[in-house]
């Protein structure tokens, strides 16, 4: 069995993807995203959320989900050139969809700039069913104050849109530049 490649890895492209770097001036401009156990999907070549968090002392612990080897070999070259980085930002390589809830802990903040991109359905391995099922299990690990981030301009959110503004877990929250940002909906 073969398993599903993504895409190819990604260095910083602030014009095209600024969702990392958008992130980062959020951790900048609002103190919620401080001191945080926050889960990144999709970490890229230059993780500058992690890079970020440490150099201006956000104090965030950052779980990084990638499967890309560039971006888990560059993740392993850069914590070898300044293990700091490693001390609050650890990056897994796997697959999203074939998390279950024994692997992940509740979380404050989830980063889910790229849902909706990748999902390929009838896929033996995967935990989920569909990208819905995977949304209820993200937020069934929200804590009452916790958000779920999603980046407008991916090419999977015309797909993720509706699934998303009418899931009954989550309401809105805000939006800060290309960033929808959703709370965990009271019950």
């Amino acid at each position: 069995m073969k398993l599903n490649v993504y895409r190819k890895s990604y260095d910083l492209q602030p014009l095209e993807c600024p969702c990392d770097l958008h992130f980062c001036e959020l951790m900048r401009d609002d103190h919620y995203f401080r001191s945080k156990n926050i889960f990144h999907f999709g970490t890229g070549n230059h993780h500058v959320i992690g890079r970020t968090n440490y150099d201006k002392g956000y104090e965030n612990c950052i779980t990084g989900l990638t499967l890309q080897d560039e971006e888990h070999f560059a993740y392993i070259s850069m914590i070898k050139k300044n293990p700091m980085y490693a001390k609050n930002y650890k990056v897994m390589y796997a697959d999203i969809y074939t998390l279950n809830k024994n692997f992940l802990p509740k979380f404050d903040v989830f980063n889910l700039f790229h849902l909706g991109e990748y999902f390929y359905p009838n896929t033996p391995y995967y935990q989920f069913n569909s990208e819905l099922d995977f949304l209820n299990h993200m937020v069934d690990l929200m804590s009452d104050d916790s958000r779920m981030i999603f980046y407008k301009r991916s090419a999977g959110f015309k797909k993720s849109e509706q699934t998303i503004k009418h899931h009954p877990g989550l309401t809105y929250h805000s939006d800060y530049k290309s960033l929808l940002i959703y709370k965990k909906a009271k019950e």
